[in-house]
């Protein structure tokens, strides 16, 4: 298993990992509230990041044992093959697309009246 240790950070590029992670803690609350938006994933993502750039936040990711799962799925995934990474990506966002779009029909069927097509011809 590859224990990733927090190394010595720049500080541009401390800045910029922290900036990404919370912009994906933002996306991660959203998506909590939005069914369109896949919450969770920001949010872990958010966790990989600043694990990265905090000790402390990496002592409480790897007492976790869901977290070190993920983490050694992570790391085998560093061994595929870079198309095999944006095939999956794409297929990602395609499902990710295809749900939202489910979701905002089935509210727009909530809130608009179907119409019968049939006319009523008793007048």
């Amino acid at each position: 298993m590859n224990h990733r240790t927090v190394t010595r950070v720049g500080p541009m590029k401390k800045t910029l990992y922290v900036a990404i992670a919370l912009l994906c803690v933002l996306l991660g609350m959203i998506g909590l509230l939005v069914p369109v938006l896949p919450g969770l994933v920001f949010l872990v993502i958010a966790l990989l990041l600043l694990t990265r750039v905090s000790r402390r936040i990496q002592r409480f990711a790897k007492s976790d044992p869901r977290f070190l799962a993920l983490s050694r799925r992570l790391d085998g995934f560093g061994r595929v093959d870079v198309v095999d990474r944006f095939r999956l990506g794409g297929w990602m966002l395609l499902d990710t697309l295809v749900s939202g779009l489910a979701a905002a029909v089935a509210m727009v069927r909530r809130v608009v009246p179907v119409r019968s097509a049939r006319r009523d011809t008793h007048g």
